[in-house]
């Protein structure tokens, strides 16, 4: 089966904070279609679409997002220079690691440094 296109939505309690919080987190400006929704293009094939509803379960399936970057210690200096707390970095090998920040509804995140 080929793929051209996966999108990721994740359910969010309040849109424009969640909205801001990914913009910063990413470096990205959201398009935000006419659907009530906020869409952020990762890469060309791929997207983060955030929805708002009344309740989110940050433990519900489906609620892991973890982004690989190529650069561990760029990611961190970032996630700092926005205020966001984050937890130690755990290395996982000679040029791998990773860490976690909380979204604003308490959902984790994890910054991924694969060896290549």
């Amino acid at each position: 089966m080929d793929l051209s296109h996966v999108i990721l939505r994740i359910v969010v309690t309040d849109l424009p904070t969640s909205t801001l919080w990914y913009q910063r987190m990413l470096e990205l400006e959201p398009m935000e279609p006419d659907d009530g929704t906020s869409v952020f293009l990762l890469t060309p094939s791929t997207a983060l679409q955030l929805r708002e509803e009344d309740e989110v379960t940050s433990t519900a399936p489906g609620c892991d997002l973890s982004l690989r970057v190529p650069d561990l210690g760029v990611a961190v200096a970032h996630v700092e220079s926005l205020g966001i707390a984050h937890s130690d970095v755990v290395t996982l090998g000679e040029a791998s690691g990773m860490f976690l920040v909380q979204d604003p509804d308490g959902r984790e995140v994890t910054f991924l440094q694969v060896a290549t």
